[in-house]
């Protein structure tokens, strides 16, 4: 059934005001925050059509709010994406996802499609399972799902610390012949990309340390290690120090879905996870991958 909520005019005082805002005659007193989140369940109408957020309206156009169909419920099995499977678990303690590229790490307001977060409850059904660490959309490998509190407190513990290892492979564009260890803060306040500040940065767990292993046809094949991490470290470093990473649509000059970072092992304790890319796209590269692996 088509569930229209209440029906306004846009007052001439809103001529030209973008949409998430001239929904005030809507709900009245409500914060802009709110208005905007309106779209996570309803289609907000403008003269029967849905419109986006900043959707310019004009004085006299008909606004409403319909409730967005439901969706049926899914069995548990269809929350975990393709390609998503366990590559390690210590039973009751910690256990290691395989995170493919093109997957989100946690879910994403107004969006339905399964990810990380969702497809833990399938594997660990009726217990305590958290997820630990989040990869981008496009960076594929290994997260980290705690199996109890204590085991959840203690990584918080250990990755403050600098005590948990993460290591990635990245390809690079440029050439790079030698080690580089990258200290510069990062400025992450409210905005999609990453600010890299010109002072370093005191806390050691924010450091990248990326090392070559082979260079390619203008591109370098990197093992690169950190211990905390932010978000968009890797990619940001790298960027800011001349060699960003291939493929990187906001970095570096990629597009689509080709960039390339792969987490393949964290270790924690006694406990580690490890997975070597499963995506067409590390072919070229997968001797190398293997042996680089293998010396870690």
């Amino acid at each position: 059934m088509d569930k229209k909520y209440q029906e306004k005019e846009v007052l001439e005082a809103q001529d030209g005001a973008r949409l998430d805002a001239a929904l005030e005659v809507l709900v009245p007193g409500e914060s802009l925050r709110f208005r905007r989140r309106l779209w996570d369940r309803y289609d907000i109408l403008v003269n029967g059509y849905p419109r986006a957020k900043a959707y310019r309206v004009h004085a006299g156009q008909k606004l409403a709010l319909r409730l967005k169909e439901t969706e049926p419920e899914r069995s548990p099995m269809q929350n975990i994406p393709a390609g998503v499977r366990v590559v390690a678990q210590s039973t009751g303690v910690m256990a290691g996802l395989y995170k493919p590229s093109s997957v989100h790490s946690q879910a994403i307001a107004g969006k339905i499609e399964p990810c990380m977060e969702s497809a833990i409850p399938a594997f660990w059904p009726n217990r305590f399972a958290e997820l630990l660490n989040r990869l981008d959309y496009l960076t594929s490998g290994v997260v980290l799902v705690a199996l109890c509190e204590e085991s959840r407190e203690q990584f918080r513990e250990d990755e403050k610390a600098g005590a948990v290892r993460k290591h990635y492979f990245a390809v690079l564009h440029g050439e790079l012949e030698e080690e580089l260890v990258l200290r510069r803060k990062l400025d992450m306040a409210k905005r999609k990309k990453v600010r890299v500040l010109r002072e370093d940065d005191e806390d050691p767990v924010r450091t990248t340390v990326v090392t070559p292993v082979e260079v390619r046809d203008g591109k370098t094949l990197a093992h690169v290690e950190i211990c905390r991490g932010a978000r968009h470290q890797i990619r940001a470093h790298c960027a800011d120090a001349g060699y960003p990473l291939y493929g990187d649509p906001l970095y570096g000059e990629g597009d689509g879905d080709e960039l390339m970072l792969h987490h393949f092992l964290i270790q924690f304790r006694d406990f580690q996870a490890f997975a070597l890319p499963q995506d067409e796209k590390w072919s070229e590269w997968e001797k190398l991958l293997k042996q680089v692996a293998a010396k870690v």
